[in-house]
């Protein structure tokens, strides 16, 4: 599984607001708080959001339960 992480960028921001949203100031963002990292586009975190955060949480979900199925099964096949 593969998240485009960007650290402090659209994914991560939205990620964090999703989780818990009074750790994020979105009023704090401006500019030159993100273009000196190079956050431009679709990685400006100025377009995170609640809703872009928890489509994440649930994909990261879905893949740890897909991968904890995986290794149960392959347990049970072995006994």
């Amino acid at each position: 599984m593969i998240l485009h992480g960007d650290h402090a960028g659209r994914s991560e921001t939205s990620f964090v607001l999703y989780l818990d949203k009074h750790l994020v100031d979105m009023t704090a963002l401006h500019e030159h708080n993100y273009l000196d990292h190079g956050w431009q586009g679709d990685r400006d975190p100025s377009g995170a959001s609640v809703a872009r955060g928890e489509q994440s949480v649930q994909r990261v979900i879905t893949h740890l339960q897909q991968k904890i199925k995986a290794h149960r099964d392959l347990a049970v096949a072995r006994d």
